[in-house]
């Protein structure tokens, strides 16, 4: 596929030219760095030391683009500054192919001088600009024999140390060791220690790690062995002897989940497995010869839960003990409640969702999901990766915590993705989370690459994406600003201790189903539940806790048992204690939901799937309109869905996404017609459009005099090439992108309007013909992606 000049345009990346005019969002940014204090958390946000709240929006800079030349640095620091930007992640800095470790050495305890001045320099050009940032402090560093580990060890450390950094004492020195050097290093541009600088927003502890799991499925390494006899010894530290293990392990039922052959004592009790990039998941029914029995499961993560809080606590300390003062987050990967639970030790939660990410290697050839995140359907069970970002990432927020997302990009083989961006933007907004970095504005530091980047050479760059990084700005104003308006309601999804040593394989419903209607967070507690939230779900791994306490609830679940090991087999008096008298009985599915005036109680019988399964939307919606919470126009359909504040609409049968609100205008999806943007509308052809109309006075869209237009359609490399699913080749340049062609309309107390196409840093390049309308303006789109209009 070429550009043809008139259905396909051709893309030239500005790299080096600042953004000017309607462009130009460097307005966003309250520099300088330090004016507020440092970065602090109160009641659940990010604010500064004087008061003053704060949303972080920006992008990840790691690898080669964390140590750049010095001419790249600059102009990176003045582009996210001009984009709106105002932080920026350094990530992967102890890695073997990137970063600030001397490998040539014998040991990996060296930093690389030079190395460490280019990250010395970036940093320093970026805080001249406003631009706060997150700094992880392991992510990829790979550990030699010098070091203390042998020939064994390092073949499976080779692969990164995931879990065993939790657990292996060696590991867990050398990082402390580190993690002091780097935050203790003054950089001499700036005269400050890195602990001690303002402008450090967030440190991380790890990148995307747990004790829970390994990064290769089915793995056993020879750390595995000390991991089982330190399990054995835990358990008898805990029971004292065989005979009170087998009673403790025998359910209400009498069915025993612990060997003959087995003895703690002998060192002989089998662990079950870590799992592979999430936490190893269970069912109340699977047989003791299963691979996670329930019981020998929630001891297992008993025992690795206390693993991982000892090593958080350590490190946690360690950051503090070293002067710093600001955010401190400890992973970003949690998949499931104990690791959600452990990550909530630090001051703020992560979590890193991509849409479409590569099946296999990061190169060509790699398979992709061929749809865009538009046109999918949150409800249908996915690979994660092509799960809607916006419930992967739900699964990692903690109510009362600060949230962000660390890493996200829809991987630019989708073919359509300008809706991807603004859904994250503005659900972020509605969900009013405190931060998001984008993955990743380049790999790229050496001014030969960095200047000549033309093409997409990589599936997750960004600087050079239209179809991404030309709606920044807009799309940092919706979140930074808050153009969506947050959620009405507040609800918690409520994991009692019993729950979360249970955690199911349907535990990812109810995060895929709740942010799309209200605000979302897990609330962790132990017997009786007592929170402010408008409502609180039961999240059903075990019939337990108590929500008599409750505003609102929704309790549920599919398990017999009270408890995760077993001995109380109660659920339906428990169910009972709950249920009002004069309740209503609605059927949902196979089930019914009994509607009190404060709860609702759904049951679906004792099934293996947490609120009927493919009914759970229906039956969330039911419960929270029975309980007055949204009005029937709200909540889930069988095509779309609508937010409480009936500003955001995701048609997910007809395959686009919109946004309503006094002060921004969205459509993104599958386009062909009439299609509402707003108060506004835009008739266009095009099979598939995203289209933003942003006020940039600060005015609501009728009052406005003065808007900047983005219109996306398609965008990709010249002539990539495609084996069904699987992506051949990258492509050559130059980049493509459908030309979206239509009349837009916009509702004004206005009727006259001058319009202009703009280049892509903001320069206006001709004329586009506006007229009169109906209540207001129209104006003629075609021939680029940027318009800007002036309001007579």
């Amino acid at each position: 596929m070429r550009a043809d000049g008139k259905k396909w345009l051709t893309y030239t990346p500005p790299t080096g030219i600042s953004k000017t005019g309607a462009l130009d969002f460097s307005w966003l940014n309250d520099g300088p760095v330090g004016k507020h204090g440092h970065v602090t958390t109160k009641d659940g946000h990010f604010i500064f030391e004087d008061g003053t709240p704060v949303k972080f929006f920006g992008v990840n800079l790691g690898f080669e683009i964390a140590r750049p030349d010095k001419k790249v640095a600059e102009v990176v620091a003045e582009d996210l500054y001009r984009s709106g930007a105002n932080m920026a992640r350094i990530h992967a800095i102890d890695c073997s192919y990137g970063g600030i470790i001397d490998y040539k050495q014998e040991t990996t305890q060296h930093f690389d001088p030079v190395e460490l001045d280019k990250l010395d320099y970036l940093i320093y050009c970026l805080r001249e600009k406003g631009i706060y940032l997150h700094l992880d402090m392991t992510a990829g560093r790979i550990f030699k024999a010098a070091d203390g580990f042998n020939e064994e060890e390092l073949d499976y450390l080779s692969f990164k140390a995931r879990a065993v950094r939790f657990f292996d004492e060696r590991i867990i020195k050398l990082e402390s060791e580190f993690i002091t050097n780097y935050l203790t290093h003054r950089n001499p541009y700036t005269g400050l220690r890195y602990c001690d600088d303002p402008a450090v927003a967030i440190v991380q502890y790890t990148n995307e790690n747990s004790i829970t799991w390994y990064q290769i499925p089915g793995t056993r390494t020879v750390f595995d062995d000390v991991l089982d006899m330190r399990f054995n010894v835990w358990l008898c530290d805990k029971y004292g002897s065989r005979d009170a293990l087998k009673a403790a392990w025998t359910n209400a039922d009498g069915l025993c989940f612990l060997g003959d052959e087995e003895d703690p004592f002998a060192g002989t009790v089998r662990r079950p497995p870590l799992s592979s990039w999430g936490e190893p998941l269970t069912e109340w029914n699977n047989p003791v010869d299963a691979e996670h029995p329930p019981i020998r499961h929630a001891e297992h993560m008993a025992f690795l839960r206390e693993l991982e809080e000892n090593t958080f606590k350590g490190i946690y300390k360690l950051i503090r003990d070293l002067g710093y003062k600001s955010a401190i987050n400890l992973s970003n990967y949690p998949e499931a409640a104990v690791d959600v639970k452990m990550n909530a030790l630090g001051d703020v939660m992560e979590k890193n969702p991509y849409w479409n990410h590569p099946l296999g290697p990061y190169h060509p050839p790699a398979q992709f999901f061929p749809h865009s995140m538009a046109d999918t359907d949150p409800r249908i069970p996915q690979y994660v990766h092509f799960s809607h970002s916006l419930g992967v990432a739900s699964r990692g927020r903690v109510a009362d915590k600060p949230f962000m997302i660390t890493e996200w990009n829809a991987g630019n083989p989708t073919d359509f993705r300008a809706d991807a961006l603004f859904q994250m933007a503005s659900y972020g907004a509605f969900q009013d989370w405190d931060g998001f970095t984008l993955f990743i504005y380049s790999f790229y530091g050496d001014e030969e690459t960095f200047f000549n980047e033309n093409r997409f050479n990589s599936f997750f760059i960004s600087h050079v994406d239209p179809s991404m990084w030309a709606q920044f700005g807009i799309a940092a104003a919706i979140f930074r600003l808050g153009l969506v308006s947050k959620a009405k309601n507040t609800v918690d999804l409520a994991v009692s201790k019993e729950d979360m040593l249970v955690q199911s394989a349907e535990f990812w419903r109810l995060p895929m189903l709740i942010p799309f209607v209200s605000k979302f967070g897990y609330r962790f507690f132990d017997e009786v539940y007592e929170s402010d939230a408008d409502l609180a779900v039961s999240v059903g791994c075990t019939a337990s806790g108590d929500y008599s306490k409750a505003k609102k609830a929704l309790v549920q679940s599919y398990n017999p048992f009270c408890d995760a090991m077993q001995k109380d087999k109660n659920r339906q008096a428990w169910l009972d204690r709950h249920t009002e008298k004069d309740s209503k009985t609605v059927a949902v599915g196979d089930g019914k939901l009994l509607v009190g005036e404060k709860t609702a109680v759904y049951d679906g019988g004792v099934s293996n799937v947490t609120l009927g399964g493919k009914d759970a939307d229906a039956v969330l919606t039911a419960a929270m309109r029975g309980l007055g919470l949204i009005s029937d126009k709200q909540g889930w359909y069988d095509d779309k869905v609508v937010t409480d504040t009936d500003e955001i609409t995701y048609d997910v049968r007809n395959g686009h996404f919109r946004v309503a609100t006094d002060r921004i205008a969205i459509y993104a999806g599958k386009a062909g017609g009439l299609c509402p943007v707003g108060q506004g509308t835009l008739q266009t052809e095009n099979p598939w459009a995203g289209v933003a109309l942003f006020p940039l006075d600060g005015e609501t869209i009728r009052k406005s005099k003065h808007f900047l237009v983005y219109a996306m359609g398609r965008c990709t490399n010249t002539d990539r090439q495609w084996d069904g699913d699987k992506l051949i080749t990258y492509g050559e340049a130059p980049i493509i992108y459908e030309n979206v062609v239509g009349k837009l309309t916009v509702k004004s107390d206005f009727s006259g309007a001058e319009g202009w196409l703009l280049d892509s840093v903001g320069n206006r390049v001709n004329q586009i013909p506006t007229e009169s309308a109906e209540n207001g303006f129209a104006v003629t789109l075609g021939g680029g992606h940027m318009y800007e209009i002036i309001v007579k």
